[in-house]
């Protein structure tokens, strides 16, 4: 058995724990805690765990309470659950508010434990790869066509990535775990503008339109594999949702009821972009902005302004503290992540970049081809990050 994944015994009995890392020590990285509050911090200072096997019976928190509370912060874990009490209600209350994998009866051989965690491994393997796929392969995916879809419409482009950021930031001041659903849902909430109104502009565009482009952008995505989640929280963006008053968003994602969850994403896309629209409209002043129409609104929630409010206030800080050297580079010394600082245009007008985007990999390549065919030419101005100048003296 593979001995690199760490796996979790908690139980209430020191002599129980004592006789399972005894048996199963040698062929598992075991790891054991006397009691519920034992294992949280054996999970916060010892982990990850790709296995966490917990008694259902123990004083003060029982093994139910263990595992959601250890789901909140070890969400991967593939949860086990042994007692002694074959009740079927307590089955029950360990698989819906658990989130367990396994449910085992005392008295249990070590044989048979052994071939259980062998079993829950393989499945943490599993979901770990369809992580990694998701987080990497699909993300990576949306990367290159949001930047193919930058070279098509700059301005539009990177109206959406200021719309992506400030939408993770209100989640961060928020207290909303990191969620790649969200993320990806930021970074194509106005694909369908970009399709429909190549050209047109954030602060031109009506609401109704947008709630028809959201549905547009949705349709776009909806049958790829995975993304069912990001689509319809992309076409139920522009609707008003009403969060109950008692939500905790730092738990949203051990939320039994999905709706909140959605109804939350939902709320922080619309809240960026109307934000966004703000800031195009008051001339790109971020305080104007949020003091002239976000802090006014009757349609957001207050608990979202305010949140909205501490991330416009940290971009403020970011901008003043931003660092770097401002130069004009021919294409061929372009390098990704460099800020452009002026317009840059084809020799027939067409625009390629807006001032303030960031250039990447895809866009340098395309910049370079559009001068091997001389229809672009001369020097980029650009701003160097001062991590680079470093690195480059280094």
């Amino acid at each position: 058995m593979s001995t690199q994944h760490k796996v979790l015994m908690v139980d209430d009995e020191p002599n129980v724990l004592s006789g399972f890392k005894r048996m199963l020590g040698m062929n598992l990285n075991l790891v054991t805690a006397e009691g519920g509050q034992a294992g949280l911090e054996a999970i916060r200072t010892q982990g990850p765990f790709a296995v966490i096997i917990t008694d259902m019976r123990m004083p003060g928190m029982d093994g139910v309470a263990f595992l959601k509370a250890a789901h909140k912060v070890s969400r991967r874990s593939i949860a086990v659950m042994l007692t002694g009490n074959a009740d079927q209600q307590t089955a029950i209350n360990a698989i819906n508010e658990g989130q367990i994998y396994r449910f085992l009866n005392k008295p249990c051989s070590s044989e048979q434990i052994e071939l259980v965690i062998q079993d829950c491994i393989r499945q943490y393997e599993l979901e770990e790869a369809e992580h990694v796929l998701l987080r990497d392969t699909v993300a990576g995916s949306i990367k290159i066509l949001t930047q193919i879809v930058s070279l098509a419409d700059p301005r539009f482009a990177q109206t959406n990535e200021a719309v992506r950021v400030d939408a993770m930031r209100i989640a961060k001041h928020l207290g909303v775990a990191s969620d790649w659903r969200l993320s990806i849902a930021s970074t194509l909430c106005m694909i369908g503008s970009a399709v429909v109104d190549s050209g047109a502009h954030l602060e031109t565009i009506s609401d109704e339109t947008l709630d028809r482009h959201a549905h547009l952008g949705a349709k776009l995505l909806q049958h790829i594999p995975k993304l069912g989640v990001v689509s319809e929280i992309i076409a139920r963006q522009r609707e008003i949702h009403q969060l109950p008053a008692d939500i905790s968003f730092a738990e949203l994602h051990v939320y039994n009821d999905s709706a909140i969850r959605l109804a939350t994403y939902c709320s922080i896309l619309r809240m960026a972009v109307d934000f966004r629209k703000a800031v195009i409209i008051s001339n790109y002043d971020r305080r104007a902005a949020f003091t002239g129409t976000i802090e006014r609104s009757q349609i957001h929630d207050r608990r979202i302004i305010d949140a909205c409010r501490k991330a416009s206030q940290e971009a403020e800080l970011e901008h003043d503290s931003a660092d770097g050297t401002a130069m004009r580079l021919p294409i061929a010394k372009l390098e990704p992540g460099m800020c452009v600082t002026e317009d840059v245009m084809t020799k027939d007008g067409k625009p390629l970049l807006v001032s303030g985007s960031v250039l990447t990999s895809v866009v340098i390549a395309k910049l370079r081809e559009l001068q091997l065919t001389k229809l672009c030419s001369g020097e980029i101005a650009v701003v160097v990050p001062i991590i680079e100048q470093r690195q480059d003296a280094a």
